[in-house]
């Protein structure tokens, strides 16, 4: 059974041209970008829509389960998909029959008394087709860019996708008020149609699949092969699983420091704008720090390993403050931090992993992303509603600080990898 080895990632073509003057990065860059942006007029419509005709947190909760059960489904089976198939005519079909899909939920909302369950089943496929995409697009970095280019090309995206979804979120609302839902939800489907245009503008994207490798195994294997090439590898596996730990952990504790904020610190309406746009400025400032040292950045594991350790004593300190302005520098630091662990973690994979093997890779780290933080948030509320916001915060804090101690300790690979 053929499993590529950490080495196999590395004789890539490297790309000589800067990031910019690279066509299909900036295009298939433009084409996530505004298939975000879209997203969140969707997600904003859509969940007004729920709540306005069933007055129901329960449906609301649906959705949510609907995202988390596609991806424990269909996740892995969609990233072995990926790397069968190529994978630019993969985005530009999967972007093509979501927005064929967003059209039909925009229909369902603009008619009266048609079944939620309508509305449910096409939000399923929707997602399912995300579960396409979006391992495709990541899977096909390295060899859009070259290896040397990764970090700058990350760090865009990564600023990119946080720049989409607040502008997308603040005006969503805006834009629901004005045009409504329905109208709202077809903006989406129109930037889904804009980004297949736009992949299609693409050349064929630079491949390493070797055609005797594909044949020499059923689609079965290839998953098979995929998940085994994950577990037995520890490098590769403590990577896969740490994205969404942290991510468990820096989602739960911002729902506490939203409750601390209103019940411990009476925030006022600044204040609580101000928390709320300190995480993504802090990681679009971490992300471009990332950008600007780009080549010139060493010791990338050991500081993903600082980084987590340093996330600890920022949390505990923040279960212990009485007010809302000390905690702002704070949380933008969170933010910081958190930008470190997750971007410099996915640049890693994405130099280690052979590109062969990348979409089942970024498909196995989606489904846990969308699984882990969800349970850490249904944790932290009830453990919240039990003893209060300060008390989860301060626990969250240790075990992070114990988990970032055993990776620094055990995972030498990590901790020395440059």
């Amino acid at each position: 059974m053929f499993i590529p080895t950490q080495e196999a990632a590395l004789p890539l073509p490297q790309d000589n041209k800067g990031l910019w003057r690279n066509r299909n990065f900036v295009l298939v860059l433009s084409g996530y970008t505004l298939s975000t942006f879209g997203n969140c007029f969707h997600s904003v419509a859509l969940s007004l829509w729920i709540l306005q005709t069933t007055g129901s947190a329960r449906y609301m909760s649906a959705i949510l389960l609907i995202y988390i059960f596609t991806q424990l489904a269909f996740g892995t089976m969609a990233g072995t998909v990926v790397d069968r198939m190529d994978r630019r005519k993969l985005m530009w079909m999967a972007d093509s029959i979501r927005g064929v899909l967003v059209l039909g939920v925009a229909l369902c909302i603009a008619i009266p008394d048609v079944p939620i369950a309508i509305v449910f089943a096409l939000t399923a496929l929707v997602s399912i087709g995300g579960l396409f995409q979006s391992p495709a697009l990541h899977a096909s970095i390295v060899n859009i860019v070259g290896v040397s280019k990764v970090q700058k090309a990350v760090g865009f995206i990564n600023i990119s996708d946080n720049t989409a979804r607040i502008s997308g979120l603040a005006l969503g609302g805006a834009f629901v008020a004005m045009f409504g839902g329905s109208v709202a939800i077809i903006v989406d489907a129109c930037a889904f149609f804009l980004s297949a245009l736009l992949v299609l503008a693409c050349t064929r994207f630079p491949s390493s699949h070797s055609t005797e490798q594909k044949e020499k195994q059923s689609f079965w294997q290839d998953m098979k092969s995929g998940l085994q090439y994950i577990w037995k590898d520890s490098f590769i596996r403590s990577l896969v699983f740490l994205a969404p730990v942290v991510n468990m952990f820096f989602v739960s504790s911002l729902m506490l420091i939203q409750v601390m904020a209103v019940k411990q610190w009476s925030a006022n309406p600044m204040q609580f704008g101000l928390i709320e746009a300190c995480i993504p400025t802090g990681y679009i400032i971490g992300a471009g720090v990332i950008l600007l040292i780009d080549t010139r950045m060493k010791r990338r594991g050991l500081l993903i390993c600082g980084s987590l350790i340093a996330m600890s004593p920022v949390l505990i300190t923040l279960s212990l403050l009485t007010s809302a302005w000390p905690a702002i520098p704070l949380i933008l630091l969170m933010g910081f931090l958190f930008s470190f662990c997750t971007m410099l973690s996915s640049i890693i994979l994405r130099v280690k992993v052979s590109p062969e093997l990348q979409g089942r890779v970024f498909s196995t780290l989606g489904s846990l992303s969308s699984v882990l933080p969800p349970v850490g948030i249904v944790a932290a509320s009830f453990l919240a509603d039990l003893k209060g916001p300060d008390i989860p915060l301060t626990g969250f804090g240790i075990a992070l600080l114990l988990i970032s101690v055993l990776i620094l300790l055990f995972q030498r690979a990590l901790r020395t990898f440059n």
